[in-house]
């Protein structure tokens, strides 16, 4: 029991500190999960209603998606090019979409990122890894064509 608890802790410290999972400490967990079965048995249908909570019905679960779906849109129209001229090209509000207006939305082809990839990165996002990559790629093409002028002055 108490190398569990410390497992719990070893896990839970991952989390917080961002730092990755201390593989014992999961293998203990999943054996204590598999013992705690083996022991008590599965949950009946009663108690695992309990534990997941009640299920929505269609027009419930329907609403929820739109409504999770509906800020997803508002935020990708606010902080990405593409998608707010994607939902201006089609005269749709993202803060005001329907269920039926999900299903008309274009997919988003790997075409459209390969065209524009800065389209869809955040406004307020600090893209240090895409200048330094061009910063390496420059210095790359400067070099190769340092020594390909070197070369031709040797010949």
């Amino acid at each position: 029991m108490l190398i569990t608890a410390i497992a719990q802790l070893r896990f839970a410290a991952s989390l917080v500190l961002g730092r990755p999972f201390s593989l014992w400490a999961l293998d203990r967990l999943i054996d204590a999960i598999v013992e705690t079965q083996h022991e008590f048995g599965t949950l009946s249908g009663d108690a695992t209603e309990l534990i997941r909570g009640p299920t929505l019905d269609e027009d419930d679960r329907r609403e929820l998606h739109t409504r999770r779906f509906r800020s997803l849109a508002v935020r990708a129209s606010r902080d990405t090019a593409y998608y707010r001229h994607s939902f201006e090209r089609l005269g749709l509000n993202p803060a005001r979409l329907r269920y039926e207006d999900i299903a008309s939305l274009p997919i988003t082809t790997k075409e459209a990122v390969r065209a524009d990839p800065d389209a869809f990165v955040c406004a307020s996002a600090r893209p240090t890894f895409r200048r330094r990559r061009r910063a390496r790629r420059a210095n790359r093409q400067a070099s190769a064509s340092r020594s390909t002028d070197a070369d031709l002055c040797r010949a």
